[in-house]
Parts: structure tokens; sequence; C-alpha cells
């Protein structure tokens, strides 16, 4: 399926790269509107191709729409490189913190996701590499909160993840909480088109990326070390940015949604042995933990409320 991933990387470098190279800083409002059109038509087109590939099994792609031409064969290597300079384009995007923007990534996030899924091309990697753009945020704000964090040199790694890794070095909880979003809609789509095989995959990337995510400093932000005082405190609430709280809800969605799911079997949720049982059953209390530290601050006071909800539900 290497042509799938060859028209989504020309149709990205044709519409999106530009504006990527010029980074964040130099955006002006009429870039911004030209950069929604962008996505919009980037969304268009992938939209386009699921509808001719439902009509047509022995749809091609025969060059006749952007990023057309001669296609080469490439190896499964290729193929997840592809992707990565997908993601990493959008990444960019996405750390613009434009919400329009966002939500226009993120359907085309759900896009791709669909369009691999018909496809039956790369998937799998297609949503580590979504998991690894929550990953790397998280370990980003929790280091500029004063934790230190082990992060592998990658400056000398070529491999696709490492290098999207690098790209993702200044990303905020911001980021985390719209590919959270994404993770949350891609799974709806599964669930609605009954992909059991996609399903289990999603269940095991969503069960690794909660077992290696460090929860207990979530809720140690709030609790400084050593002489500490009230200034101090109300400092590290302010500095707390409300994009975590936003982060956790969709996690938490993300989460209701799979133990209500038609395909987690009864078995899996009565059985406290099973990993994803065990996972949630630990981040759960620490998830309660980070939100009564955050509700200290009156701004959150009603997010809080709403996630303490969810958790009971």
């Amino acid at each position: 399926m290497a042509k799938e991933h060859s028209r989504l990387c020309s149709l990205i470098d044709c519409y999106l790269r530009l504006y990527t190279e010029t980074g964040s800083a130099s955006v002006t409002k009429e870039t911004e509107k030209e950069l929604l059109i962008a996505l919009s038509q980037v969304y268009t087109e992938i939209k386009l191709w699921m509808k001719e590939y439902e009509s047509d099994d022995s749809f091609e792609m025969e060059g006749n729409s952007v990023g057309g031409g001669p296609i080469i064969p490439e190896s499964h290597a290729a193929n997840h490189h592809c992707l990565t300079n997908v993601i990493e384009v959008l990444m960019v995007v996405v750390a613009m913190e434009n919400p329009y923007m966002n939500h226009l990534i993120g359907n085309i996030l759900v896009a791709v996701s669909d369009f691999l899924v018909e496809s039956e091309s790369c998937w799998g990697e297609y949503i580590n590499l979504l998991y690894l753009c929550v990953e790397v945020p998280i370990f980003n704000g929790l280091s500029s909160m004063g934790h230190t964090m082990e992060v592998k040199n990658l400056s000398g790694d070529p491999s696709p993840s490492s290098l999207l890794k690098l790209s993702l070095k200044s990303a905020s909880w911001s980021t985390a909480a719209v590919i959270m979003r994404v993770l949350h809609n891609v799974l709806k789509q599964l669930n609605r088109d009954l992909i059991d095989q996609f399903f289990n995959i999603f269940l095991e990337a969503t069960i690794y990326f909660i077992s290696n995510m460090p929860w207990n400093l979530l809720s140690e932000v709030y609790h400084v070390q050593g002489d500490s005082n009230s200034d101090r405190l109300l400092q590290m609430q302010e500095e707390k940015p409300k994009s975590i709280l936003i982060f956790q809800g969709y996690l938490l969605r993300l989460l209701c949604s799979l133990v209500k799911s038609g395909w987690t079997d009864a078995a899996v949720i009565a059985s406290a042995e099973h990993p994803f049982i065990f996972e949630i059953k630990n981040l759960l209390p620490r998830l309660l933990s980070s939100c009564l530290s955050n509700g200290l601050h009156s701004d959150n006071v009603a997010i809080c409320q709403y996630l303490k909800h969810k958790m009971l539900v």
C-alpha cells in the first residue's frame, strides 16, 4: 500500500509544508486565513479519496488529484517514515495553538486513520505515532514544572520516531490535549464501524501508553519542596496551565469509551488481572489527586468538578 502513503506525503507537502517551514512566530492574520483554507482542502481531498476507494475496490489513485505523478514502490520502513513526516508537519500547525486550525487538524488526523483502516495499511504504526505525540508534550510539560525527566538524547538517531520526538521538543500540554481528543474520535469511528482487529490494536497501544507515563507527577506539581510559602504555592498554581485539565478530560473520555465499548469483552471488564483494568485502577486515583490539587485555583473549579464526575461514572 505504498501508493497511499506517498499520496498522503505529497498532499501534505503541497498544501502545508510552506507554512510550517516559516515557523509560528511569523504567522500573520492573512497567513492564518490561507492556512485554514489549505487545511480544509487537505481534509476534503482525503475524504474524496475515501469515497473513491469505497466505491471502487480497484481504485489505484492514478495521480488525478493534488500531489499526483509517478509513485515509486516503498518499503515498510519508508511507509513509516512517510507517516511520520505527515504527522510532523501537522504538529507544527498544532503548536500555533489556533483553535480553528486545531479543529481542522483533528478532522484530518481522524480522516487519515479512516483511510489507513480502509486500505489496511500501517494503521497500528499510525496510532503509536499519535500516542508519541501525547507522550512527548507530557514529558516537556513536567520538565518545565521543575521535574527532572530522563529523556534519551536523540540527536544522532535517524529513525522516524526519534525525528518526530525532536520536532516535538517544544510541544506543550495543549498539543497533548489536541491529540488525545483525536484518539478519542478515532476510537468512536472504530466503535461505529465495528472493526474488532483494529480495536484490539488500539487497546494494546492505549495500555502501553498508560503504563509508561509518570502519572504520579501530575498531582505533585503543587507540592513545593523545602521551606514553601503561600506566595510560591500560588505562583505554581498559576503556572500550571488549564490545558493539563483539558488533556485529562479527553483522557477520561477515552477511557470511558473503551470501557463502554461493545468490543470490550465482559470477561475483560470483570477481570482485575487484565492489563487494561489494572492500568485504569492505578491511574484513576492519581488523576483524582491531580484534580483535587487543581481545584485550589478558582479558575479550575468547574472543570475539576466535571473530571471528578467522569471518574465516578
